[in-house]
């Protein structure tokens, strides 16, 4: 006979997420949950690449979705793995790679290891990358959602939503086009998530002693394994989630009752300290505080121009599903507040403080005009999954609040609502159904043809770099690139008028004469990264830029071709909008769309780092260096400037030969002298290089800052040495932020 719920028990599943026909199936029958759970996963899995594989066009998108993808395809040839970051040969002057380790992120490398053509980036490369992506954050949406307590119903139903609404499958992405450029954000968002369930989950007592410590195991290793991952695949995006973690952490925290909130607080504190202390806090320290926003925020462009950079809550012209998602998300969390239990509570409430927080950086940073970070709507990213949870959770809510009171109901008409069969029968259901649904709208999908060509089209002009300066592993260094726009325009410009040119020229003629360079293996002085060096940054504005122009926070814009500054920066070539004078040497000239043309001209007696100056000028702070490197009479080949007087203490002798040849990780030299010889390298000096000297019975060579910017060898007779550039969670960590106190004193002897 049927026996009604009694009233403690019908209060007792008004939680976190009432129990439904799913859950009542699954503690009977294991086997059968994880074969339902794992015929999800295949199904997502094969919709993920059929969805990906007819929306191809709006992959990795534009510009910035080329760049993201040359990067990757040369970390995979000139960084060694590593928990860390190696310079980058194509941007600036060798300087720290681009702020991500595509080897440690499952997305970039599980793809080049299944179709095993390491460093080609291809359609199917392309296609296998989003469906990682995209796997990653269903697993860990549904984990988390497991973790706060949902049912499994309502867990895969945020599993398969969280990726439809994020990632590109039916067109541009739903609620914001961040994924369409870098997907990488997903493996964020999806590392993220792991943690906050890892989190949730430490310190839960589950009775017997030894069963409890073997439950809380997994999360215990799981969080210092997970924060490392973090940082040593993208170092920069700390920035973003440690104060999201921060809070997030917190209300798990207060959520917690007696022992478990003990444990959760000092385990957590724990690793906080570590990461503190050791060199994952040196590491992550270190990039922030050598970058140019802590040194002149003043002089940078604000880019945040408006509320569509704050929350997907305004962003309806390209993400039609974003104020959905928020509002439905907040109304769950609020909902959470009043009916959830303790746990479900100050989960919520962290999570509204959290979306309290972004919108007020985001008014106030509009509104006073202080902010040069990230957009507050990257912050958000990492609210995504919590909005679809709580949105699922507070839209499921008075249904089985309504199922559960039926329950109590002794009547043969709502026998149903306890049956065995009929909770089989939901979930094949939702097994059909979820799937079939979005089959159906991915199917009507065809953009196969890309706006933004990939590969990039290789132009006359551009196969000639190619052959003059192109980079392969091993081969000398023989110079770079520098692209400038608007040359003769007065007045100041912005970054976003050279963008406005760079986008209709890429996808007229398949190449921004950019980024686009890149993968044809052409180094260039241009940097697109946060982590630009601010002794670089100061030194080429004051040397190639119009001061009146406002700088950006990636971005560096040159516009005044100078011969000698070029040449003494290792510039070979430069390609102009506009003619040059002596002693620039026209090569050639393109024409590309709406009548516009470009002129490549070639740099005399550029720095190839096979000289050796003999005359030493002690200088003491960097702008006078700067200065005195600008002066069209400061001879390169015969005098260097340096901050270390014991350099003057040197009987210098020019080299008999020299020879640098470009590397994995940094550059090989090898240079013969009858004495000692001081080389100047057309590479940035950073407290990041190792020298590693083959050569033997001779003197160890040392590196030393001169020319402001550059490296200088000391050797005696012979050097034979790779010069590594390597910053990392585990090895010289703290490098990077010993650059910016040397520069700082710099600075304060100007």
């Amino acid at each position: 006979m049927y026996n009604p719920m009694r009233t403690d028990q019908i209060a007792n599943s008004v939680g976190p997420s009432p129990r439904t026909f799913i859950d009542q199936t699954s503690e009977h029958n294991s086997v059968f949950k994880w074969t339902w759970l794992a015929a999800h996963l295949v199904l997502f899995i094969g919709f993920s690449y059929f969805s990906f594989s007819r929306n191809y066009g709006v992959l990795s998108i534009g510009v910035d979705g080329a760049n993201v993808l040359w990067n990757v395809m040369y970390q995979w040839i000139w960084a060694p793995v590593a928990v860390g970051l190696y310079s980058s040969p194509f941007q600036g002057l060798s300087d720290l790679w681009w702020g991500t380790n595509s080897k440690l992120i499952p997305g970039y490398f599980l793809p080049m290891l299944i179709l095993g053509n390491e460093g080609v980036i291809s359609p199917g490369y392309i296609v296998l990358s989003y469906v990682t992506f995209s796997t990653e954050m269903f697993l860990s949406t549904l984990v988390l959602a497991r973790a706060l307590g949902m049912s499994w119903s309502i867990g895969i139903i945020c599993a398969w939503l969280l990726p439809l609404l994020a990632q590109p499958y039916f067109g541009f992405s739903l609620i914001y086009p961040m994924m369409m450029l870098s997907p990488s954000y997903g493996s964020m968002v999806a590392n993220f998530s792991f943690l906050l369930a890892a989190i949730s989950y430490l310190g839960r007592d589950y009775g017997e002693f030894w069963h409890t410590l073997r439950r809380n195991l997994l999360p215990s290793l799981a969080i210092p394994l997970l924060l490392i991952v973090m940082i040593g695949s993208n170092p920069l995006m700390s920035f973003l989630w440690a104060p999201v973690l921060t809070a997030a952490s917190l209300g798990l925290i207060a959520g917690a009752t007696g022992r478990e909130r003990l444990l959760k607080f000092s385990i957590l504190a724990f690793f906080a300290v570590i990461l503190l202390v050791s060199g994952a806090g040196a590491f992550v320290l270190g990039l922030f505080s050598f970058t140019v926003p802590r040194f002149w925020p003043e002089d940078l462009e604000n880019v945040l121009t408006g509320t569509h950079l704050v929350s997907i809550w305004y962003y309806g012209a390209v993400g039609p599903m974003g104020a959905k998602v928020v509002g439905f998300g907040i109304f769950g969390m609020v909902l959470a507040l009043a009916f959830g239990d303790r746990r479900l509570r100050w989960c919520a409430a962290s999570m509204l403080t959290i979306v309290a927080f972004i919108f007020a950086l985001g008014y106030s940073a509009i509104k006073w005009g202080f902010w040069r970070g990230p957009a507050p709507i990257y912050f958000e990213f990492l609210m995504w999954p919590a909005y679809v949870i709580f949105a699922v959770w507070g839209i499921a809510f008075f249904p089985t609040r309504l199922l559960d009171l039926l329950k109590t109901v002794s009547t043969p008409a709502f026998r149903w609502a306890r049956s065995e069969r009929a909770s089989t029968f939901v979930m094949l259901v939702l097994l059909v159904a979820i799937p079939v649904c979005a089959f159906w709208h991915a199917w009507p999908v065809n953009n196969l043809e890309r706006t933004y060509a990939i590969p990039p089209s290789k132009s006359a002009m551009i196969a000639l770099l190619k052959e003059q300066v192109g980079l392969t592993p091993g081969a000398p260094f023989r110079g770079r690139v520098v692209t400038m726009e608007f040359v003769h325009k007065a007045g100041p410009i912005e970054w976003m008028e050279v963008a406005n040119k760079v986008g209709p020229r890429y996808a007229a003629t398949g190449n921004d004469y950019w980024t686009g360079l890149w993968y044809h293996d052409i180094p260039t002085l241009f940097q697109y990264t946060s982590t630009v060096a601010p002794d670089f940054f100061r030194a080429v504005i004051r040397m190639l830029a119009d001061p009146n122009d406002r700088q950006q926070r990636g971005t560096i814009l040159l516009r005044r071709p100078d011969a000698h500054a070029l040449g003494i920066l290792g510039v070979r070539f430069v390609i102009s909008d506009a003619e040059l004078p002596e002693p620039f040497h026209l090569v050639m000239t393109e024409h590309m769309h709406n009548s516009e043309v470009f002129f490549l001209y070639e740099v005399p007696d550029v720095n190839l780092g096979i000289n050796a100056p003999t005359e030493v000028r002690v200088v003491r702070g960097f702008d006078e260096a700067v200065n005195q490197l600008a002066d069209i009479g400061f001879d390169r080949k015969r005098s260097v400037l340096v901050f270390d007087a014991t350099l003057a203490d040197n009987d210098l002798t020019p080299v008999d030969s020299a020879q640098v040849r470009m590397v994995p990780g940094g550059f090989f030299v090898e240079a013969h002298s009858p004495a000692t010889s001081l080389l100047v390298l057309p590479f940035q000096f950073s407290q990041c290089l190792q020298i590693h000297n083959s050569a033997v019975n001779v003197d160890a060579p040392r590196l030393f800052r001169v020319n402001a910017i550059e490296t200088g060898v000391l050797f005696n007779r012979y050097l034979a040495a790779k010069i590594e550039f390597f910053t990392g969670v585990f090895h010289n960590s703290g490098c990077r932020w010993r650059d910016s106190q040397d520069f700082s004193e710099l600075l304060a002897t100007n």
